[in-house]
């Protein structure tokens, strides 16, 4: 719970976030948590080794380092202006903004961090304690506001250097949503399930020899027939406009990479991986259920 890490910046009297050694040594220093607000005092005496601050009433608030630190990484990204963007050869890479704010009110979403890149608008939150949860990404889905998400929450000292090292490092980046990717990501899955996709067609409201239903016998492995019905509640198909048959990949589902299943080919979106996984759960349970 963080009870080790050391608090070395807070708020001093205007609300601005400084480190430890910019202030007076003791309650002069006239600082408050950047989580619950109470008075701090300076540690910053010569007889101390490790400078941080420290709770006036020896309160036990154990998020202020937490907050310290998601405030840190906003004003860096502010003051060094580089923003991560996820470019056509599906990397990130790091662009100057051409204007940048703190949490700007987009609809009901307030981001981090909002930037104007080439005139696209881009978010940034930062990961310390919430990762970007299903309620906020049908938001960002909403205001099709490309959203990235940097993890920080492995820091271990609100050391300036390191915070900005990590803010920038790209395995600590998420992308949460960019509508230009994900339509990209959709048309793509639509040619591998037409490429490598088992044909099936619907017959009397069935479809026979599911992909995804077997039955394993002693004489081997037996596709089974299910309702079609249960087909609504898989993403791994896909039917081409005019055609009276589909295309399913059900038969590879283990060892599909996650970016495919969150690609919803029949809803023409981009679902959060935890909704596509419980599709996915949910379909399996079903058919064992339901098969014919």
């Amino acid at each position: 719970m963080n009870t080790h890490k050391l608090l070395t910046y807070a708020l001093n009297s205007q609300n601005q976030l400084v480190h430890i050694d910019s202030v007076p040594n003791g309650s002069s220093c006239n600082c408050f948590c950047p989580n619950c607000k109470a008075a701090l005092i300076a540690k910053n005496g010569k007889d101390k080794r490790q400078h941080h601050f420290a709770h006036e009433a020896n309160s036990d608030c154990l998020k202020g380092y937490q907050t310290a630190l998601h405030i840190l990484g906003k004003e860096i990204i502010i003051k060094e202006k580089l923003i991560p963007i996820f470019n056509e050869k599906f990397q990130f890479e790091l662009l100057q903004a051409d204007s940048i704010e703190l949490e700007k009110k987009i609809g009901d979403i307030i981001p981090d961090v909002y930037a104007i890149i080439n005139n696209k608008p881009v978010a940034i939150e930062i990961l310390v304690t919430h990762e970007v949860d299903d309620v906020k990404y049908r938001k960002i889905e909403m205001q099709e506001l490309t959203t990235i998400e940097i993890d920080l929450s492995k820091i271990e000292s609100l050391d300036y250097g390191l915070v900005k090292a990590e803010l920038y490092k790209f395995d600590n980046m998420k992308l949460i949503y960019d509508k230009n990717f994900y339509d990209g990501i959709i048309n793509l899955k639509k040619e591998i399930i037409l490429k490598k996709g088992i044909q099936r067609k619907v017959e009397n409201g069935t479809v026979r020899s599911c992909p995804m239903s077997c039955l394993v016998t002693r004489q081997g492995i037996i596709p089974r027939t299910i309702n079609s019905k249960l087909c609504d509640l898989c993403i791994l198909w896909y039917k081409p406009e005019n055609s009276e048959n589909f295309y399913c990949v059900g038969h590879t589902n283990d060892n599909l990479p996650s970016w495919f299943v969150q690609a919803d080919v029949i809803n023409n979106k981009y679902l959060p991986i935890n909704e596509a996984v419980r599709k996915i759960k949910t379909f399996k349970e079903n058919i064992k259920r339901y098969s014919l």
